[in-house]
């Protein structure tokens, strides 16, 4: 199910449960850009520009 789907069933039933399925479908969402960005611009080896704790 997509966003806009979780959400149309939602909005249309306001049941907690909808909700909370468009929650899942938003959490996945997030953590599969998460990992696209991890991996665009991560550098693998890299130690950093010394920026940082000590």
């Amino acid at each position: 199910m997509d966003k806009m789907a979780a959400w149309r069933k939602f909005s249309e039933s306001g049941l907690i449960t909808d909700y909370l399925d468009f929650l899942k479908v938003c959490a996945s969402d997030k953590s599969a850009e998460a990992e696209s960005n991890e991996n665009e611009y991560g550098r693998s080896g890299a130690e950093g520009g010394g920026h940082g704790r000590k």
